[in-house]
């Protein structure tokens, strides 16, 4: 297959059908429309997110630490909800779950994460209700199920996707929807680059020599692989 065929080639081919669907949503049909799907920004591993920033309706994706946890039966129906404050050091959102009493034992305080959700505003306080949560460290799981229903080779890859977030790389936060987390995207993307041939350049060779440019396979590495923002720059 040419590096052009690849490229043009249907993303269910390569990523699987529900997440080629969920991308589907998102106008993203082929692997060369994904591998054009750039992060809207980077977060270093030791660098917490600008909670403050946050914007109503917003879809977020925010990397913070639990500060507390309650849990408790609501009055007007039956079951539980609980309350998990995430903080940036300075600011604090709130993390609104219903009956999943369960997410105490997974968002303990200290824990770190990414937290991906729509940005809506209770009672004075923003928040982010069931979000998407990709937690670090022991025990790090994915998404909504319950940890307590999954299975052995769900755990290996939520706790390798978890380790893979502190590596030498920075971490993109990709436009992403409620259905479709930016950690997801990213390890779509990860699919893509780990089989990606020698992509044909865009410009003319004298152009990308005179002007020391990347090659088009390198820059779209970088754009999506970075250790640096210089790297980011360069791509």
């Amino acid at each position: 297959m040419s590096a052009r065929d690849w490229l043009s080639q249907p993303l269910r081919n390569t990523v699987g059908g529900a997440t080629a669907k969920a991308l589907g949503a998102m106008d993203l049909v082929t692997v060369g429309d994904l591998l054009e799907h750039h992060p809207r920004r980077y977060t270093e591993h030791g660098q917490l997110s600008d909670i403050g920033s946050l914007k109503v309706d917003e879809q977020a994706t925010v990397l913070a630490e639990v500060s507390s946890v309650t849990s408790r039966r609501m009055r007007q129906r039956r079951g539980t909800v609980t309350e998990v404050i995430i903080s940036d050091g300075q600011h604090r959102l709130v993390l609104t779950f219903f009956n999943q009493h369960w997410r105490a034992q997974q968002l303990r305080k200290g824990t770190r994460g990414l937290f991906a959700g729509t940005v809506s505003v209770r009672n004075g306080q923003r928040q982010l209700t069931h979000p998407e949560c990709l937690v670090f460290g022991p025990g790090a799981t994915i998404g909504s199920d319950d940890p307590r229903d999954a299975d052995p080779s769900s755990e290996v890859e939520r706790d390798l996707m978890a380790i893979e977030y502190f590596t030498d790389y920075l971490i993109p936060i990709y436009p992403a929807t409620a259905t479709l987390p930016s950690w997801r995207i990213q390890k779509a993307i990860g699919v893509l680059l780990d089989t990606m041939p020698e992509l044909p350049e865009v410009l003319p060779a004298e152009v990308v020599e005179r002007e020391q440019l990347l090659s088009r396979t390198d820059a779209v590495r970088l754009i999506h692989r970075p250790r640096s923002m210089a790297e980011v720059k360069e791509a």
